[in-house]
């Protein structure tokens, strides 16, 4: 009883990720054909990004940037690192969480707050 349940599983799952493949191969053909057609593949979306910076209360401070237009991508899904129109214009407003830049920073270039063992003077 429990195999061909299993069996059914397995299948509409294998089904599912094909048709989300596939949708996104012929999202990218279509985008591509734009391209090469000079047929609207691009748009622009006025988006306000915000800054949210933790100060050492817990409250958040929030300082607004001026409107700026975003360049995106008339696709289903995002292409060449650009997000969908049909997101970005129900998205209008991006936050942008310091703390996080900060840390992502951070381990990028390799820096800490505290210093390590050989950073200690001789003794």
């Amino acid at each position: 009883m429990a195999r061909p349940f299993k069996r059914v599983l397995v299948q509409s799952g294998a089904f599912l990720l094909a048709l989300a493949a596939a949708s996104f191969i012929c999202d990218y053909a279509v985008l591509g054909y734009r391209i090469a057609a000079k047929k609207n593949p691009y748009g622009q979306v006025t988006v306000t990004a915000y800054f949210a910076i933790p100060l050492k209360d817990g409250r958040v401070q929030y300082e607004f940037q001026p409107p700026q237009s975003e360049n995106c991508v008339n696709a289903l899904y995002p292409h060449r690192g650009m997000q969908p129109c049909w997101y970005l214009s129900r998205h209008r407003e991006k936050r942008i969480d310091v703390l996080t830049l900060l840390s992502t920073a951070r381990r990028r270039t390799g820096a800490c707050s505290t210093p390590g063992p050989d950073a200690l003077p001789p003794m």
